[in-house]
């Protein structure tokens, strides 16, 4: 089933635009709010549906052109092509409805979000996936691996440890056989980092990880 010029009325926390026909809720992928698009239905449950968006028929007049050079193939995140005004308001009313629909509160009062200046470097945890020699985020839809240089929501201490991690990698300095992936926490408060490595058996006992974890620290101190 098609539809067409459908209207995206709201989005998921994971940034999935939401439409409503014949009744069901319709998770489009890819698409924004304000959006009309038509998109192919590919899964049918009996309160929603899943579709694939095969084209905007008209753009929402909340997008703007993404600051990020990954966004059109990473799925580390998925407002980049919403004003920062909409982004917020979006997640706003996103907390709103799981106060009410969870919690089972009724009108709920919360305050505004605070914006974060510059929409940049704002996120407190990241996860970065190891494939070999590569690290970074997700395809959209995919296991494979962007990586990118920079990521411009995570910390400046994060990019700055992903890139020193990077080196690692690329110099064979750290076997990349036995790390899977990397978890970087920052508390914007203190400012400190808590950098977890996941790994195969034997990931402790790398020689290199002692000094790379050093190597780490005096990244993040320099960002």
């Amino acid at each position: 089933m098609t539809y067409e010029r459908l209207l995206i009325e709201d989005m998921t926390s994971e940034g999935v635009g939401i439409g409503h026909a014949d009744g069901l809720a319709v998770f489009v992928p890819g698409a924004l709010y304000g959006d009309l698009v038509t998109a192919e239905e590919e899964e049918r449950k009996k309160n929603y549906a899943r579709a694939r968006l095969l084209f905007v028929d008209e753009p929402s007049r909340f997008r703007t052109e993404p600051d990020c050079p990954y966004f059109a193939v990473c799925g580390g995140c998925s407002y980049r092509a919403l004003s920062y005004e909409t982004e917020l308001a979006i997640k706003e009313k996103q907390l709103k409805d799981k106060l009410e629909r969870i919690a089972g509160l009724k009108k709920p009062e919360i305050l505004p979000i605070v914006p974060h200046e510059g929409r940049a470097y704002y996120r407190s945890k990241g996860l970065w996936h190891v494939s070999g020699q590569s690290i970074g985020f997700y395809e959209k839809a995919s296991h494979s691996i962007v990586e990118a240089e920079e990521c411009l929501i995570q910390s400046e201490a994060a990019n700055a440890i992903i890139s020193s991690l990077r080196e690692y990698l690329m110099c064979g300095k750290l076997s990349s056989s036995l790390l899977d992936s990397v978890t970087i926490k920052t508390a914007g408060a203190t400012g400190e980092l808590m950098l977890i490595l996941e790994g195969k058996t034997g990931l402790s006992e790398e020689k290199a990880l002692e000094d790379f974890i050093y190597a780490a620290d005096d990244a993040a101190a320099e960002a």
